[in-house]
C-alpha cells in the first residue's frame, strides 16, 4: 500500500507478483492487471513489457486482452509484445488474429509470418491426430492469410508449408511465385493424371513448355489418354517438331499407333503451309517480273503523259507542269519542295522502301541483334524462319 500511495508503480507490481508466488493466488495477478490498466499509458506499456511474460503464464486471457488495448495506441509497435507469448501459443494466435483483423495496416511482415507458422504447426498436429474437421478449419484460416499477398514473405511461407506438409498452401504459393513446373512436379509425384492435365491447361498460357513436361511423364507411365491430350496441345502450339515426338516415344514401350492421328494432322498442316508459301512465292515472283518490265520500259521506251488533271489539286493542268515517271502530273505551284521535286502521292511509299533498305544495310553489322533474335526464336521453335528472313533480306549471303 505504501508503494502504491507513493506512486512507486513498479515496486508495487513487484510486491503483488511476490505475494502471488508465495500464496499461489490468482487474485494477485488479476490485481496487477487491473493496476496496470489504470496507469498512464507510458507507465502501463513499460510495466507490461517488463512483467508481461509472468502475467501471461499465470493469467493468459486477461493479460492478452490488456495487451490488445495497449496496442490500440498508434505509437505502440505490436511486435514488441510477441515475445511475451513464447509459452502460450494459443494466446499468441488470438493476439495476432486480433491485430490482423483490427489493425492490418500497422501489421508488418513478421506478424503475418508468425501467425502463418502457428496455423501450420497446428494444422500439422491436427493432421497427425486425424482430426479432419478441425484441420479443414485451420486450413481455411491459412488460406485467408495467404490471400493477403503483399503482407507476408512468400518464400518463407513456402518453406513453412513444405515443412508442415500443407498441400493447399504449397500449391497456392507455387502459383503466386509463378513456379508452374513445381506445381506440375508435385502432382506428377502423386501420379494424379487429372490434376496434371488441369495444371497444363490452366497455366500453359504463361508457360507452354508444361505440355512437353507432361508429355514425357505420360510416356514414361504409358498413359495413352494423357499422351493424346498433350499431343493435341503440342501440335496446336507448335512446341516441338514431329521428329522429336517420335524420338521420345521410341524410348518407351508405347506403340507408334498412339501418335498416328498426330502425324497425319501434322503432315496435312505442313502440306497446307507449303501450298500457302508456294502461292506467296508465285505472287511475289509476278510482282518482281512486273517491276522488271516497268524498269525496262522506263529505260528503253518513251513515256507518254496523258493526264489532264493535277494529281494534287485535281484541277485542269496548266503550264508550268511537272510530270513524274510514276504517271502522276502536278502544277509546279502544287509542289511543296520545288528544289527537290518528288511525287507527293508516291513519296511516302518510296520513303518506307528506302528506310527498309537503310535498316537492312545497318543490320549487316549488327551481329548481337541477329543472335538475340535467333535465341528468342529458338525458344519458340522458330529459329529457321528467323535465319530465312535474314537470307531473304540479303543480310546473310
Amino acid at each position: 500500500s505504501l508503494a502504491k500511495q507513493c506512486g512507486e508503480h513498479q515496486v508495487y507490481l513487484d510486491i503483488l507478483l511476490e505475494e502471488a508466488t508465495h500464496t499461489n493466488r490468482l487474485r494477485k495477478y488479476q490485481d496487477a492487471l487491473n493496476y496496470i490498466e489504470k496507469l498512464p499509458f507510458e507507465e502501463g506499456e513499460k510495466s507490461m513489457k517488463r512483467i508481461g511474460k509472468t502475467l501471461i503464464e499465470n493469467e493468459p486471457k486477461g493479460t492478452t486482452e490488456l495487451i490488445k488495448k495497449l496496442c490500440q495506441e498508434q505509437c505502440v509497435n505490436p511486435e514488441e509484445f510477441i515475445h511475451l507469448f513464447v509459452s502460450q501459443p494459443s494466446e499468441l494466435k488470438d493476439f495476432l488474429e486480433h491485430l490482423i483483423d483490427a489493425q492490418s495496416a500497422r501489421c508488418s511482415t513478421g506478424v503475418y509470418n508468425t501467425l502463418l507458422e502457428i496455423y501450420m504447426r497446428e494444422a500439422f498436429e491436427l493432421k497427425c491426430k486425424k482430426r479432419n474437421a478441425e484441420y479443414k478449419q485451420v486450413e481455411t484460416a491459412i488460406a485467408r492469410v495467404l490471400r493477403t499477398e503483399s503482407k507476408y514473405d512468400a518464400t518463407h511461407a513456402l518453406g513453412l508449408s513444405k515443412m508442415y506438409g500443407i498441400e493447399s498452401a504449397v500449391i497456392h504459393l507455387y502459383e503466386l511465385l509463378h513456379l508452374y513446373h513445381e506445381i506440375l512436379s508435385h502432382f506428377c509425384d502423386k501420379n494424379d493424371y487429372g490434376k496434371i492435365i488441369h495444371v497444363c491447361t490452366r497455366f500453359s498460357s504463361q508457360d507452354p513448355s508444361l505440355w512437353i513436361t507432361a508429355f514425357t511423364y505420360f510416356i514414361e507411365h504409358r498413359y495413352v489418354d494423357g499422351i493424346r491430350a498433350c499431343l493435341k496441345e503440342i501440335s496446336a502450339l507448335n512446341l516441338i517438331p514431329p521428329l522429336m515426338v517420335v524420338e521420345l516415344l521410341s524410348k518407351s514401350d508405347v506403340q507408334l499407333s498412339v501418335i498416328r492421328d498426330y502425324i497425319i494432322n501434322d503432315l496435312a498442316l505442313q502440306n497446307q503451309e507449303t501450298q500457302q508459301h508456294e502461292q506467296s512465292i508465285n505472287e511475289l515472283q509476278q510482282q518482281i517480273n512486273e517491276m522488271k518490265r516497268s524498269i525496262k520500259d522506263l529505260t528503253t521506251k518513251p513515256k507518254t503523259f496523258q493526264a489532264t488533271k493535277c494529281s494534287a489539286c485535281l484541277t485542269l493542268l496548266q503550264l508550268p507542269t511537272i510530270h513524274f515517271l510514276c504517271g502522276h502530273s502536278l502544277h509546279q505551284r502544287c509542289l511543296y519542295n520545288k528544289d527537290d521535286p518528288k511525287c507527293p502521292k508516291c513519296a511516302p511509299q518510296h520513303k518506307q522502301t528506302f528506310e527498309k533498305q537503310e535498316m537492312m544495310q545497318r543490320s549487316k553489322g549488327d551481329h548481337d541483334s541477329f543472335f538475340g533474335q535467333l535465341k528468342a526464336a529458338h525458344s519458340n521453335g522458330d529459329a529457321f524462319n528467323t535465319v530465312a528472313e535474314y537470307f531473304g533480306r540479303g543480310v546473310i549471303y
